[in-house]
């Protein structure tokens, strides 16, 4: 309100969060919005729904089905079919790939719908594939055609979440998440710190036993005895 905008009511409502929460009739006409339960969607992502459920990804593979229909690829050669692949793939389920964490069954899904659109597989039948997938997910400097695996594209995109917390000190949504998520030894924070190389400065960012060291390894890993000794295991350098 204090920017001038103002709340698109036909748009907006209210819903508890957790078992205290309520919601009753009377905030519903105070706030002028309409009542709901959780799991609701805000900017086209679901609040509060389970991301390891096949059925939270359905619209996701329904879409990609829809984009990779067998009848288009009638009229498409196998260069046709791969660029639309790669499209499908960079647009479609981004958006969800970059905040949630991908089943293997779904990503699976995913990429088999991929391989019967190229090679042009049907319901009953199914064609020869020239070379197998793993090879053709391969970057094209390996002489590959660079589809990228699910999987893969996930983890960077989650990735990048790491990299915005150790960066935007000062961000509301850090300081918010900073007591429980995307830590150094979280799934995403492991990703990220394989393949980071910290340059000690000012002696306040650098955690020194979460650095890796020379080899490219932590050095709480590569120094465990010491490690188990220090008194300060947040220590920062």
């Amino acid at each position: 309100m204090a920017s001038g905008l103002r709340i698109n009511f036909h748009k907006s409502c209210i819903a508890k969060v957790g078992k205290k929460g309520i919601v009753d009739d009377t905030w519903a006409a105070t706030f002028r919005f309409k009542k709901a339960k959780l799991p609701i969607t805000y900017l086209g992502l679901p609040l509060r729904a389970r991301s390891n459920r096949k059925d939270f990804w359905n619209p996701i593979v329904t879409k990609i089905e829809k984009k990779l229909s067998p009848w288009k690829r009638k009229f498409l050669n196998k260069g046709g079919r791969l660029v639309l692949i790669k499209s499908v793939l960079s647009s479609i389920p981004s958006y969800f790939l970059s905040v949630f964490k991908v089943p293997i069954g779904v990503a699976n899904t995913i990429e088999k719908l991929q391989r019967s659109f190229l090679w042009g597989d049907g319901i009953e039948k199914r064609k020869i594939h020239a070379i197998d997938w793993e090879t053709m997910c391969k970057n094209k400097k390996f002489g590959r055609l660079g589809i990228g695996r699910m999987v893969d594209k996930n983890r960077s995109l989650l990735a990048k979440w790491v990299w915005r917390f150790g960066t935007e000190e000062n961000a509301l949504w850090r300081r918010i998440l900073c007591a429980s998520l995307f830590e150094v030894n979280s799934p995403a924070g492991k990703v990220l710190m394989d393949g980071l190389k910290v340059v000690i400065s000012d002696g306040g960012k650098a955690k020194f036993w979460d650095t890796p060291g020379g080899d490219s390894v932590q050095i709480r890993i590569t120094c465990l005895r010491i490690f188990a000794l220090a008194v300060n295991k947040s220590g920062v350098v």
